[in-house]
């Protein structure tokens, strides 16, 4: 028989490259995510290797404004550092060039959260649309805003609907529309500023608005008439309609008398309101 000595055997190995697959940048950063609050102390982040000191040729820092910091700590200034997106970098023998970033946020209370009507000339009928408009003033970051409103009888929360692309202190208005009914007379409404930062962070106190109450006018008609002699030796009355208006919810009579001197007679004059 055939023996492999008189064949011999050539073995051929093949390296196949793993699609998908992901080298992770042997890089820790202490801690990882920094939220602070505006002026509040100062901290620092570090950045470390995970691997063999030996294979660590650099460690620094950049931002996104250019900086670069040869060191492996990076201190945040919360007096101005909004959105430095911080990066930590290595650089490894072997394996090259790799980073992370820090998840970093600066957040600010706002300095005040005002409520009021967009136009308060336009009267508060049944059926009408009123607008609120809440104002938020000095506030970071503004993509993380939440605006609570408040009502007597329930609450709603929105967002605002555009917010700034920068995460500096801004002033951010957020509008509410109520279709007027009679069950939202004398109702109080405020509304709430809140910072959503995430669902694994702290979250900052909210600021809640000064209450704002709702009067809400009924669509009715006064009818001014007039009770007038036909002349001045008649017996004989007519009525004059003189005025039609809308006017606040209520009913009410009154009798006014007024002295004609030119005619020498008395008018009598009847107000009469229609209420709900």
């Amino acid at each position: 028989s055939d023996t492999i000595a008189e064949y011999g055997i050539i073995l051929v190995f093949f390296h196949l490259p793993i699609t998908g697959a992901k080298l992770e940048c042997p890089i820790k950063i202490t801690p990882d995510t920094m939220v602070l609050q505006y002026q509040s102390r100062g901290q620092s982040v570090d950045c470390k290797s995970t691997t063999n000191e030996t294979n660590v040729k650099e460690i620094f820092w950049t931002t996104q404004q250019g900086d670069t910091l040869r060191s492996s700590a990076w201190f945040a200034d919360t007096h101005k550092d909004w959105d430095p997106r911080p990066v930590c970098h290595g650089e490894f023998r072997g394996i090259g060039n790799c980073s992370k970033a820090l998840h970093y946020i600066l957040y600010k209370f706002p300095e005040s959260v005002l409520i009021g009507v967009v136009d308060e000339r336009s009267p508060a009928l049944v059926g009408t649309v009123l607008q609120l408009q809440c104002d938020i003033v000095s506030v970071a970051p503004a993509q993380d805003l939440n605006v609570r409103w408040m009502f007597k009888r329930g609450n709603e929360t929105i967002r605002p609907g555009t917010f700034s692309p920068y995460r500096s202190p801004v002033n951010v208005s957020c509008i509410m529309n109520i279709t007027l009914q009679k069950i939202h007379n004398d109702i109080q409404v405020q509304c709430v500023a809140e910072l959503n930062l995430g669902p694994t962070l702290p979250q900052p106190p909210s600021l809640t608005s000064s209450p704002l109450r709702i009067t809400v006018l009924c669509e009715q008609y006064i009818l001014l008439m007039t009770l007038i002699p036909q002349n001045e030796w008649s017996k004989s009355f007519y009525w004059v309609s003189h005025l039609l208006f809308h006017r606040f919810c209520s009913i009410q009579w009154r009798l006014v008398i007024e002295a004609n001197l030119a005619a020498g007679f008395h008018a009598h004059r009847y107000i009469y309101s229609c209420g709900k």
